[in-house]
């Protein structure tokens, strides 16, 4: 706390930056986890269903446990009476806006990414601007103490703004492989549901017209 108020004003945003940062890690790394680990659990159930012909049941299942994995397979499900092309366009809109939502805040770590260690940057500029005005002022000759002083106080806001900018990089690269790991787990469930032919009888004889 005594770093903290001896480096200047600047340091505050710093502070504010690290503390929005790790609440929206923490927010994001328990969305992942539950939807990650909760969903995957689902999709031989889901799988099951529709093998056996049961697709009602799981659609059925699919809304009662909401989340990106069971959004998607559901609405594959519910759009099987219409044609490939349609349904194509349906499902990328549907994992389109999952994922979006599972990287919601993920852009607020990359920005405090890049501006904490520029507040830093300008709160050492600054520090030192003060420091070596204040030497300019003093009578006699300068007191190299002063200036010592004056230059390892505006060096820590740069430290600070570098403590927060390197787990903030980590965080966000760290989340991002997990959304990257579970639009994976998202595509491959859907192959398992279309390996079983997730199709309704009036879709079939449309195709068998065709």
């Amino acid at each position: 706390m005594n770093f903290i108020l001896q480096a200047g004003p600047l340091l505050w945003p710093i502070v504010l930056c690290s503390v929005i940062g790790f609440a929206i890690f923490l927010d994001r790394a328990y969305a992942l986890y539950r939807f990650g680990s909760g969903q995957r659990k689902l999709v031989p159930q889901v799988v099951l269903l529709v093998a056996q012909g049961k697709v009602e049941d799981a659609s059925s299942l699919c809304r009662e446990n909401r989340g990106p994995i069971m959004n998607v397979l559901g609405t594959s499900l519910r759009s099987r009476d219409l044609s490939s092309e349609e349904r194509e366009q349906i499902l990328t809109v549907s994992g389109n806006r999952e994922l979006h939502d599972l990287e919601r805040g993920l852009r607020g770590i990359a920005v405090i990414a890049r501006i904490a260690p520029l507040l830093g940057l300008l709160g050492t500029v600054v520090g030192l601007v003060e420091a070596f005005l204040a030497v300019s002022t003093m009578q006699g000759p300068p007191d190299p103490s002063v200036l010592a002083s004056g230059i390892w106080q505006a060096l820590l806001t740069t430290v600070a703004g570098l403590v927060v900018a390197i787990p903030a990089i980590v965080s966000h690269e760290w989340l991002q492989s997990r959304i990257d790991a579970l639009a994976l787990a998202m595509e491959e469930a859907l192959a398992e549901v279309a390996s079983f032919g997730a199709s309704s009888p009036a879709s079939d004889a449309r195709r068998n017209e065709a």
